[in-house]
């Protein structure tokens, strides 16, 4: 295996340990009775980080990714209606991406989340975008795992 290709496996692999640790979701925090609940709860966890991580690599990808891939119809459909509170007034405000793509979704998100960056290509953070995720893919799923 080439040496470039094993450096970015291991770059996510990392990523995906600091979302699930400390810095992202504190996983290791987490206070269960039983074991199988920690298990549910890693999980939970490792979804919410990979999809996290999904959504952030689409804005620096300009390959059009169709947002069904992560986000079910009614999610799809309500940002549609929403979008227009997203969206400010001025054309630098407004949403860059083509509706129904991951970039747009991921966009409009990230307004849910409060950030106030025109572009979010901008955005260095990861962190940012999981505290949105978390809440919404633990009301979906958590429900009916736990």
């Amino acid at each position: 295996m080439d040496l470039n290709i094993l450096k970015t496996l291991c770059k996510a692999l990392h990523k995906v340990f600091r979302v699930l640790k400390s810095k992202g979701l504190a996983i290791e925090e987490s206070q269960l009775e039983t074991g199988g609940g920690l298990k549910k709860l890693a999980v939970i966890a490792l979804q919410v980080a990979l999809t996290t991580m999904t959504l952030k690599l689409s804005l620096s990808n300009t390959h059009k990714v169709n947002a069904n891939i992560i986000f079910s119809k009614e999610q799809l459909h309500f940002l549609s209606i929403y979008m227009e509170k997203l969206e400010g007034k001025i054309e630098k405000l407004k949403n860059p991406y083509d509706k129904g793509s991951l970039q747009w979704a991921t966009w409009a998100m990230g307004r849910l989340g409060g950030w106030r960056v025109i572009n979010l290509r901008d955005l260095q953070d990861i962190y940012q975008l999981r505290m949105e995720l978390t809440g919404s893919m633990i009301r979906q799923t958590g429900s009916k795992w736990l």
